[in-house]
């Protein structure tokens, strides 16, 4: 078995309208990068989103949860999404359970329409396990395609 079979990752999605779960299991050499061979936790992803797997466009998705599992340990990550106004918006959560835990929280909310404003809240956890802010920006894409950043936390 290669080093890369040692790596399992299943996509699990709903469509909007849909309460039934779908699933497909990916392939490492699917999911992560070709060069980061041999694949492991802290290994690229083609993508940042599993929705962008699917080929499908977000406003047709209501949930997506990844998760990736070492069969050679006892690592493993799970990834989930929920959008909502047309997809427009989005919490993800990340989990990561084994040897180093691992917890984060983003809140992505888009803000104004035009211009394009976007506020992310990032959230995760001090060492007594405390939820905190990670960091909060506000992003605005300007009329030449460009994009501006406001960050509000941390401070400087």
């Amino acid at each position: 078995m290669s080093e890369s079979r040692t790596v399992r990752i299943e996509l699990r999605w709903r469509l909007a309208g849909s309460e039934e779960w779908l699933s497909r299991t990916l392939l490492p050499e699917e999911y992560f990068e070709p060069d980061e061979e041999p694949f492991d936790l802290d290994s690229v992803p083609l993508f940042d989103h599993a929705v962008e797997y699917l080929g499908a466009n977000r406003e047709d998705v209501t949930s997506t949860r990844i998760a990736l599992m070492w069969t050679h340990g006892n690592e493993s990550r799970v990834i989930s999404e929920a959008f909502w106004n047309a997809g427009k918006n989005r919490v993800i959560e990340r989990v990561d359970e084994g040897d180093i835990a691992y917890w984060e929280m983003i809140l992505e909310s888009r803000t104004a329409e035009r211009p394009t404003r976007i506020e992310i809240l990032r959230l995760g956890r001090d060492e007594t396990g405390v939820c905190i802010p990670l960091s909060h920006v506000f992003l605005e894409e300007r009329a030449d395609g460009s994009h501006s950043e406001t960050k509000t936390y941390p401070p400087k």
